[in-house]
């Protein structure tokens, strides 16, 4: 009798176990955070931010949206993670692992944009963001506190304005971000027959992504409506030519 109870207890617990293994576990209240659609404006900030090397932060609501972003890469084998964030008494402090594709590796032969987003309780204590891994150092904004919505760009640059096929003034401001070398970035507005109606530079940063601002001007004599040829680029140290171009059509207004 003791053996056949014996065996009897075995089959039960081994029954128990079974039937615990296919309940799936509960999923915590961070899992339950990460799996709620995010909101609009974070998803159009992570669509303008996903061809740049840049880590940024921004508070929306009651959360504090933290993303990495790794740009435009060439193939699959590229990653970057956000590790545990560490919230102190005078700052937060965000650990990102990066890794890119060892030689031999099999990866997917398409343009890829790795990124990694992280989402803790809002606060106004300063982000500190420690890189790890394939890269050691991480770029961030600079003189601009959040990245405005980007209308056009090159690998360097980034426009907020103005937009393609857009009405200006005869007075506008070409704005945006740029990490190129030096941070010189060039400048031309030509009319539709190819005549220089101004031109310059402006600074964004190198490293960094470096916030700029200036103002063109369209002279008295060009015809409201006329399409004019906005031209954004930066020259190389090397021979002089042109690298990082935008080139794209702008209307004077009426």
């Amino acid at each position: 009798m003791r053996k056949r109870l014996l065996v009897i207890t075995l089959t039960a617990v081994l029954l128990a176990g079974c039937a615990r293994q296919a309940v799936p576990p509960a999923p915590s209240p961070k899992d339950a955070e990460q799996d709620k659609p995010l909101p609009a404006t974070v998803q159009a900030w992570i669509e303008d931010s996903k061809t740049m090397f840049l880590a940024q932060s921004r508070k929306l609501d009651n959360t504090l949206y933290l993303l990495v972003t790794y740009g435009e890469k060439p193939t699959g084998g590229y990653t970057v993670e956000i590790g545990e964030v560490v919230v102190a008494a005078d700052k937060v402090s965000v650990p990102v692992s990066f890794k890119k594709p060892a030689p031999g590796d099999i990866v997917t032969q398409a343009l890829t944009y790795p990124y990694d987003l992280e989402m803790i309780a809002a606060t106004d204590l300063p982000v500190e963001f420690i890189p790890s891994g394939a890269e050691e150092y991480l770029p961030a904004l600079v003189g601009i506190d959040k990245l405005l919505p980007v209308v056009a760009g090159s690998k360097g640059i980034k426009l907020f304005a103005p937009a393609p096929e857009s009405t200006v003034s005869r007075k506008f401001m070409l704005e945006g971000v740029a990490n190129v070398f030096e941070g010189n970035v060039q400048y031309k507005l030509q009319d539709k027959n190819g005549r220089l109606l101004d031109s310059g530079f402006t600074t964004g940063a190198m490293g960094d992504w470096g916030y700029f601002r200036t103002e063109l001007s369209v002279p008295e004599e060009i015809a409201a409506g006329e399409r004019l040829l906005l031209d954004v680029f930066t020259t190389s140290a090397k021979d002089g030519s042109i690298e990082q171009q935008i080139l794209y059509e702008i209307v004077l207004q009426n």
